[in-house]
């Protein structure tokens, strides 16, 4: 189960991946850069899908370990 668990996690992790480096040659091509939103300004760490990814995975192993202990 954890080995499933993890592989939805990594999935997930290189799918983010992929698109954000996507979106970033997507932007070099062009001349202008694009402007970041007022949102992302205002909460740039919890707008990013590898910044969650992390919290996710950790969470999911300390669950793992504490079910283990108990």
């Amino acid at each position: 189960m954890l080995v499933i668990i993890f592989t939805i996690i990594l999935i997930i992790g290189f799918v983010q991946t992929i698109r954000v480096g996507q979106a970033q040659v997507q932007n070099r091509q062009s001349s202008l850069d694009s402007s970041i939103g007022a949102v992302v300004k205002e909460h740039p760490y919890t707008k990013n899908p590898i910044f969650w990814l992390y919290i996710v995975g950790l969470g999911l192993a300390f669950a793992y370990i504490a079910y283990y202990m108990f």
